[in-house]
């Protein structure tokens, strides 16, 4: 977990998600996730403070959301392609928050950690993924930048 005020600026890649965009998105985490999450995604505008969609050769790439948990302003999920586009959607996210925030990465990614702490964000609290089993988790996994929040990949 990583945490602290994001001091970068948004690259004006990713755009605030409209109602229009809701198919995109569930379509998205459904692949990235390998589930139909589409119950919880349609919630998402009422929980969420922001949502961001990036777009790539005119398809949708990516989607992010960021939501206010107590004094914190955690983010997640992140959905994107590739680590450019989780850049672009974590800084049009962090860009106009004004204090803390919060962005759960996985181990897996260090170049996307490197970048986080470059923007003001710094080493939290440890958590792991678990998966009962050790089974394989169905879905592009790579995609999946940051979960929902940590109760809820």
């Amino acid at each position: 977990m990583l945490i602290g005020r994001y001091g970068g600026a948004a690259d004006g890649a990713s755009r605030a998600a409209t109602e229009a965009d809701r198919g995109a998105i569930r379509a998205l985490d459904a692949a990235a996730l390998g589930v139909d999450r589409g119950a919880l995604l349609d919630r998402l505008p009422r929980f969420a403070d922001r949502i961001r969609v990036l777009e790539r050769d005119g398809a949708p790439f990516g989607y992010a959301a960021a939501w206010r948990n107590g004094e914190v302003t955690a983010m997640g999920p992140v959905i994107a392609g590739d680590p450019a586009a989780a850049r672009s959607l974590v800084a049009g996210l962090g860009a106009d928050i004004d204090g803390p925030v919060r962005l759960d990465l996985t181990d897996d990614q260090p170049e996307l950690q490197a970048w986080a702490s470059e923007q003001g964000l710094v080493s939290g609290m440890v958590t792991s993924f678990m998966v009962h089993g050790g089974r394989s988790l169905p879905g592009e996994r790579s995609r999946v930048v940051a979960p929902f929040m940590q109760a809820l990949g």
